[in-house]
C-alpha cells in the first residue's frame, strides 16, 4: 500500500510538462495507456523520512513569498509522484463521469494535467491510488 498525502499529490498536479501551451497535441490512443494495474501508471518518488533546512535567508530579505531558514522534519516516509496528474490518469482512477463534472473540461487531450478538481476529489484521488497494490 503507499502512503499518499492528498496535499503533495495536489501539488503533482501542476507539477511537469509542457505548461505554457496549450497548442492542439496529437491525442495517445488510447489502447497506448497504461492501465490502472501497471506499477509505472504514475511514476513516483520516495522522500524519506528525516530532518533538513528550509527556506533562504537571501530570499526572505527580499521576497515577501519566502520564509527564513529553519528545520523540518518529516517523521514518515511517503512517495509523491513526480509529474502532473493527467487527464486521463484521473479518469482511469475515479471514472468518466468524475472527469465530465470538471467544469467543461472534458474533451480535453487526455495528456493535459487535470484542474478545477475539488479537495475532496483530490482526497479520494489519492485515497484509491494508496489503495493499489
Amino acid at each position: 500500500m503507499r502512503n499518499i498525502p492528498a496535499l503533495l499529490v495536489i501539488i503533482a498536479i501542476a507539477g511537469c510538462g509542457d505548461s505554457g501551451s496549450r497548442e492542439t497535441k496529437t491525442e495517445t490512443p488510447e489502447t497506448d495507456l497504461p492501465s490502472v494495474a501497471d506499477p509505472d501508471f504514475i511514476e513516483f518518488a520516495s522522500i524519506p523520512s528525516g530532518s533538513f533546512t528550509m527556506g533562504s535567508s537571501e530570499l526572505a530579505a527580499t521576497s515577501p513569498n519566502s520564509v527564513a531558514p529553519h528545520q523540518v522534519t518529516i517523521s514518515q516516509g511517503f512517495e509523491i509522484g513526480i509529474c502532473e496528474v493527467t487527464f486521463w490518469q484521473y479518469e482511469a482512477v475515479m471514472g468518466h463521469e468524475a472527469v465530465k463534472k470538471l467544469h467543461g473540461r472534458h474533451g480535453l487531450p487526455q495528456q493535459w494535467p487535470v484542474s478545477d478538481v475539488s479537495w475532496e476529489d483530490a482526497v479520494e484521488f489519492c485515497r484509491r491510488m494508496s489503495d493499489r497494490p
